[in-house]
């Protein structure tokens, strides 16, 4: 081997080491800087964290040098590839307050489209630091450009194939190790049982690599199928009740949380935007959910009430869910959402979870787009509604007993930040306010009303028609501007590592409402509060309100929710009372309620005849 390529070798590694620490440090800054300043001094400190995050990009400037055969290429690639990433998960946690994960790329076609709704001030002083980047990173790779991987392509192959074999070794054995994941990020100060405090407190690249086990679909890995099969044998699936096959209709609302509870010094209303749905929330069983996800995630919300998981199996197959139970039962299910049926691929998966239509923008709801605002593209919910009625009608006329699921898009940011849209003031100006997100917050509660409006158009359609119950809930809270910097505004704990600071972020309600022949028919007033829920319990509360045992799964989960109803990592609801941590009485149960919805959810369904 002549001095040449030995030397040539040499120079690579070690400008590869040179450029993935680089790269490390400043995508540790772009990715936490916007978040919490103080992060990036914390990942300089702790070695380990800072080496866990070195790796991946080590070993991907090292890889892709040897497929392609030019360093050069490689380094500028990699320093392009991981700070962009860095900037998208700064963004995403910004408006979203979710961190980026590998299995997001399954939505880049939304987030494109979601991206338009929002302005993203880009400043002459980020447009000259990119420059000096790039100029940097051109220049700064210049001198290298004759320093090539000399040996043949077969030997450049076996070379990468070595290193990405090094690399998934270390991942699979470190990267992906549960304990380290947890261990790590103590020192932050944050609240590393949250998902995004959790992985704030670890850096960028190798939290974010870590999500790759969660892109996998949800594997259980202490799962006990013994332990299932003996939960299994305690419990026998339930038809619906002689004569009592009323009619289902649930509505979740687009961002709807109950801010007029929150009232205090710093939030003054001038009038209730939520004044008729109190009103009827005191005609209905009621309650709060407890949810998954702040300013996003709709998807989460409803795959968890309509399937009753709490960790949800991949839908890209047939699977046991309360929509096939009732379409099973012999119940029309359609499904409504007036924006894009491709969103969550749900036009794919509806049908897989049991519903016989979806009606969805592209197929039904665009013949009424000239309801749409000239300067948005959300369908209001007074023209949702009327057409969801208008299908409730002809469902029932049909003889076969209806259920309804549908998805309201009013209510879904950004809100405009300079003007009333209406004229409408719901909340006092206050001095220390920052006037964008007054202006937001009040054009938010605007939308609130009305939507609170437009549902006693619904209530009086169907009062005096056959039995029918009615479920509304909100699917999360409204983002309230970057980092949540409305709900500190207004006055409100959101301090996700206190128990009043997670209540008051994933807190949305929910209303269960029997019309007067659903009353009559199942012989119960249906009035009262429920219990704080997990979407995943909302159902199972629903029929246990009702009297139905249903298939053999809910049985199991009105058991598990005369205990603990609220199962968040560091948010119980056991006993009457939120904590912490779940008594060593309550993590056995919750051990059963893993084993037990594990089984179930991940059989593939097997379709029924009617």
């Amino acid at each position: 081997m002549d001095e040449l390529k030995i030397k040539g070798r040499i120079t690579y590694i070690l400008w590869v080491i040179f450029w993935a620490y680089i790269f490390t440090l400043t995508s540790l800054y772009i990715s936490s800087h916007n978040f919490n300043a103080d992060l990036f001094d914390m990942y300089l400190k702790n070695k380990e964290i800072l080496w866990l995050n070195y790796v991946p990009i080590f070993f991907s400037t090292l890889g892709i040098g040897y497929i392609v055969g030019s360093f050069r290429t490689s380094v500028i690639f990699n320093g392009i590839f991981w700070n962009v990433l860095a900037y998208i998960h700064s963004l995403k946690v910004l408006y979203r307050q979710e961190p980026l994960k590998v299995s997001d790329y399954q939505f880049l076609r939304e987030a494109f489209i979601m991206a338009k709704k929002y302005s993203l001030e880009i400043t002459w002083q980020t447009i000259g630091i990119v420059l000096i980047a790039l100029l940097i990173l051109w220049f700064g790779t210049k001198p290298l450009r004759v320093t090539k991987i000399y040996e043949r392509l077969g030997v450049r192959f076996i070379g990468a194939l070595l290193v990405f074999t090094l690399f998934y070794s270390f991942t699979t054995n470190t990267i992906f190790a549960y304990s380290t994941y947890m261990r790590l990020g103590e020192e932050s100060g944050l609240n590393i049982w949250q998902e995004l405090n959790g992985f704030e407190s670890k850096g960028f690249s190798y939290p974010f690599m870590f999500t790759f086990a969660s892109s996998r679909g949800y594997v259980y890995e202490e799962y006990d199928k013994n332990n299932a099969l003996a939960i299994d044998q305690k419990y026998k699936d339930h038809d619906i009740p002689s004569g009592q096959k009323i009619n289902f209709m649930t509505i979740m609302l687009e961002s709807y949380k109950d801010f007029y509870k929150f009232r205090n010094d710093k939030l003054i209303f001038n009038e209730n935007p939520y004044e008729y749905f109190y009103e009827l929330a005191n005609d209905s069983i009621h309650g709060s959910l407890i949810v998954n996800t702040f300013g996003g995630g709709t998807f989460v919300t409803e795959s968890c009430y309509w399937s009753g998981y709490r960790d949800r199996p991949s839908f890209s197959v047939p699977r046991n869910t309360y929509i096939s139970y009732f379409n099973d039962q012999g119940y029309r299910t359609e499904a409504f959402h007036p924006s894009d049926g491709l969103f969550n691929n749900r036009h794919n998966i509806y049908p897989n979870v049991g519903f016989d239509d979806f009606y969805y923008f592209q197929n039904y709801f665009s013949r009424f787009k000239e309801d749409i605002s000239p300067d948005g593209d959300i369908l209001p919910d007074a023209t949702f509604f009327p057409r969801l009625m208008e299908k409730y009608h002809e469902g029932i006329a049909k003889g076969d007993p209806y259920f309804s699921w549908s998805i309201t898009y009013q209510g879904h940011g950004p809100y405009p930040d300079d003007y009333f849209v209406r004229g409408k003031e719901y909340v006092q100006w206050q001095d220390h306010y920052d006037k964008e997100q007054w202006y937001s917050f009040n054009n938010y509660l605007d939308g609130v009303a009305d939507t609170s409006e437009q549902l006693r158009y619904v209530v009086n359609e169907l009062r005096e028609g056959p039995p029918v119950i009615l479920t509304i809930f909100g699917d999360h809270s409204p983002s309230m501007g970057d980092n949540a910097v409305g709900m500190s505004m207004c006055g409100i704990e959101n301090d996700l590592s206190t128990v009043d600071g997670m209540i008051n972020t994933y807190e949305t309600p929910y209303i269960i409402w029997a019309n007067p022949a659903a009353r009559e028919v199942l012989g119960k007033e249906m009035v009262g509060e429920g219990p704080p829920l997990d979407p995943n319990f909302l159902m199972a509360e629903v029929f246990e309100q009702i009297g139905w045992k249903g298939p053999k799964y809910t049985g199991f989960i009105q058991d598990f929710i005369k205990d603990i109803t609220v199962t968040k990592p560091s948010l119980w609801f056991e006993h009457g009372e939120y904590k912490k941590e779940l008594s060593e009485d309550g993590k056995r149960k919750f051990k059963d309620l893993k084993d037990y919805e594990y089984f179930i959810s991940t059989k593939k369904r097997i379709e029924k005849k009617k």
